[in-house]
């Protein structure tokens, strides 16, 4: 029976996470595409209570935005309590999009002079977080690949002193994530998570539900060499020279949200919902005082979904906010934290004789 080593199981598992965010960017092409909502609705669909939630979808809604999307990798010592805070070059995305009855979708770009990094090392996003708001079901589908990070707390790590190599873009460490995430709605015919996020319905009366939630994910991260370079890392701790990360997480859990509303069509919703998951996970280790991770453990998922504005017939105006904050205990003293984060601002007007 053949041996398979640490370093080809986790170099397998990165291949085929490469090779999926490569059939991604096929399908999409294009890198700064934004597809941020679209609503889907099942055959077997009943009208919600009107007294509650009003139906808009029957009027072409167009709206402009901006977005701003990324992932944050944390790698910390439980003991030391300082983590390692890893962050893609990011900027501002715009864009138009439109509503119309089942159809929503939102094409927009990031604008190169908002990234926070445009020295000479490249970097390279591929950045899909979509989700698909039905009356029932809400379905969130993550994948992104950023090539390009820095290391954001470098001025904490090196006690205000750090190095001029510690500050500048690490075009060699790269990440792919790629998850799909499932909620349901219990009090569906009163609550409208559509009327936040989407803005196709009006929330008439404050209303709120209980969530059932489940999803699957795979994370990966690759580096040429270790995430602090080895001239500075030494001083530091196991987790300062990994060069390699993937985490395959499954998990489910019960959650709550709810639609103030507001007077003068003000409403603002908050929901949240702690999940269990199930993670395995593998962790290269450059230096040959540290051995390699391989762990299987139960954690914790911490994910909300929050929005505030104005919607009235005509006009709507709202900023929403989803966070997902992955907590991956790997080994006795090591915490891999990845946290996928989307904000976005959204102006629309619908188009209709009868408003």
């Amino acid at each position: 029976m053949k041996v398979v080593s640490f370093k080809e199981k986790i170099r397998a598992a990165l291949r085929w996470k490469m090779a999926l965010a490569a059939i991604g960017v096929f399908l999409l092409y294009d890198v700064n595409q934004s597809v941020a909502n679209t609503p889907w609705t099942p055959l077997s669909s009943s009208p919600q209570d009107s007294s509650y939630v009003l139906p808009m979808r029957q009027y072409l809604s167009i709206r402009a935005y901006n977005i701003i999307k990324t992932t944050d990798l944390q790698v910390r010592n439980r003991d030391v309590g300082q983590p390692l805070i890893f962050r893609p070059n990011n900027g501002l995305g715009i864009g138009l999009g439109f509503t119309y009855k089942i159809l929503a979708l939102d094409l927009g770009f990031v604008i190169p002079a908002s990234m926070r990094y445009r020295g000479d090392n490249p970097t390279t996003k591929f950045d899909l977080l979509s989700t698909l708001y039905g009356k029932k079901h809400v379905f969130d589908l993550t994948l992104q690949y950023y090539e390009g990070y820095d290391l954001a707390n470098a001025n904490t790590v090196f006690d205000g002193n750090p190095p001029q190599s510690a500050l500048s873009m690490r075009s060699d460490i790269s990440s792919i994530d790629l998850a799909l995430s499932y909620l349901y709605v219990l009090n569906h015919d009163q609550f409208s998570f559509q009327a936040s996020f989407l803005g196709d319905v009006i929330q008439r009366k404050s209303a709120g539900s209980v969530t059932l939630h489940g999803f699957a994910g795979l994370y990966g991260l690759s580096a040429d060499s270790a995430l602090v370079r080895h001239e500075f890392g030494n001083g530091l701790d196991r987790q300062a020279h990994i060069t390699q990360v993937a985490n395959l997480s499954t998990g489910t859990g019960i959650g709550y949200a709810h639609t103030f509303v507001l007077p003068r069509n003000f409403f603002i919703t908050l929901s949240g919902a702690p999940l269990l998951m199930l993670n395995a996970t593998l962790a290269e280790v450059n230096h040959p005082e540290f051995d390699d991770i391989e762990d299987t453990r139960f954690n914790m998922r911490l994910f909300t979904r929050n929005a505030v504005g104005y919607n009235a017939k005509r006009f709507y105006l709202i900023f929403n906010l989803i966070y997902d904050n992955f907590l991956v205990r790997a080994g006795e003293e090591t915490r891999i934290d990845y946290a996928p984060l989307k904000m976005k601002l959204f102006f629309g007007y619908r188009i209709g004789k009868d408003l």
